[in-house]
């Protein structure tokens, strides 16, 4: 289960083409970033693993946006 960086909250993109978030419920903090994008539907919560991270990410704050990241 992988739910956030150090100052940055962890985005995928889904399917429907959404960016999936994890849940606040697993205790990680609830960013101002992740709180607007999922006010404004374009995140939703939902499980990642490592697996969902394997074809890139977006790790994102409200100071620096987003930002692609991959796995190395």
């Amino acid at each position: 289960l992988v739910t956030e960086g150090s100052f940055t909250n962890l985005f995928v993109d889904g399917p429907d083409g959404a960016l999936l978030t994890p849940p606040a419920t697993l205790g990680l903090l609830p960013g101002v970033l992740r709180e607007h994008l999922i006010a404004d539907g374009r995140a939703r919560e939902a499980q990642l693993t490592l697996d969902d991270l394997q074809h890139g990410f977006w790790l994102g704050n409200g100071l620096r946006g987003l930002m692609r990241a991959t796995l190395i």
